[in-house]
């Protein structure tokens, strides 16, 4: 049996007066801060903790969990093939263990994208999208440390990325929304076969949903765990949309993250260091 020292409450306790105390203003956004700071004096003070971190390396750290919480972690929900959630506690450890290993601020080993499928796209537009692409993978490359492309393997912008981080050199992890993703109107021959090349190539295939049922829920799933393993983020965006899913993906899960746009409009290329939701809004 697990007792309480008699002159100390026990962190359970600590735990159900928290779930009655007010919330300040912005707790959503300050309790990650709030939790950074506690595991920098958690791991900093002791150094067999700091070495175990730090022996993970680059390895995606993910609190899995079976109680529901998928604001620090992840949780496997029915009708879902992978766990889902902002996995805010792995994230914060990663983010810790760069720091103690000495890493730059811009060392992103894993970077996403998200963007407009090809319909979508000005069809003038996509030489140079797939040029600013390709640019950008070997910057990543060699200037930031990345590793891994990470693609929602949709027409257009994703199945370009994926392309530009394979000829880069880079390793490929692949987000399928679901099963049937090339059978919707937007897939022609053509992109089935892209999609077919490009999932031969992947070192990581995480299937979101077991079927395409609920295929809302199965996209905006799909790009909280992609966007969410990710340290930085391409966005190819049209900002005259005000909606679809690359907006949602900016505007959900995008918050405090180094985000390189493409805008389409403008025709330029653009790095915010610490995305804010209210600037796609």
């Amino acid at each position: 049996m697990d007792r309480a020292h008699p002159r100390r409450p026990h962190p359970q306790t600590a735990k159900q007066l928290g779930r009655r105390a007010p919330l300040r203003p912005n707790w959503d956004r300050d309790r990650v801060l709030y939790m950074r700071a506690i595991l920098h004096a958690k791991f900093t003070s002791d150094p067999d903790l700091t070495q175990l971190l730090l022996d993970t390396g680059d390895a995606l750290l993910i609190e899995g969990n079976t109680w529901g919480d998928d604001y620090w972690g992840r949780v496997l929900r029915p009708g879902l093939a992978t766990a889902v959630g902002h996995n805010w506690l792995g994230r914060s450890l990663m983010r810790l263990r760069s720091e103690l290993a000495g890493h730059d601020a811009q060392r992103w080993v894993r970077v996403a994208a998200t963007g407009h499928r090809e319909h979508l796209i000005d069809a003038d537009l996509h030489p140079w999208v797939r040029d600013e692409l390709a640019r950008l993978a070997i910057k990543l490359r060699d200037e930031h440390g990345t590793q891994l492309g990470l693609s929602g393997l949709a027409t257009g912008a994703d199945l370009w990325w994926a392309d530009a981080a394979a000829t880069a050199g880079l390793d490929l992890w692949g987000y399928q929304p679901f099963p049937e993703q090339t059978t919707t109107t937007d897939w022609n021959s053509a992109r089935r076969a892209h999609h077919s090349e490009i999932c031969e190539q992947l070192t990581r295939h995480v299937l979101v949903a077991h079927s395409g049922h609920d295929r809302n829920r199965a996209f905006d799933y799909r790009n909280q765990v992609l966007i969410g393993d990710a340290d930085a983020v391409i966005c190819v965006l049209d900002p005259t949309r005000s909606r679809g899913g690359t907006v949602n993906a900016l505007r959900r899960y995008c918050s405090s993250m180094p985000v390189i746009t493409i805008d389409l409009a403008e025709r330029t290329t653009r790095f915010t260091p610490s995305y804010s939701p209210a600037l796609a809004a």
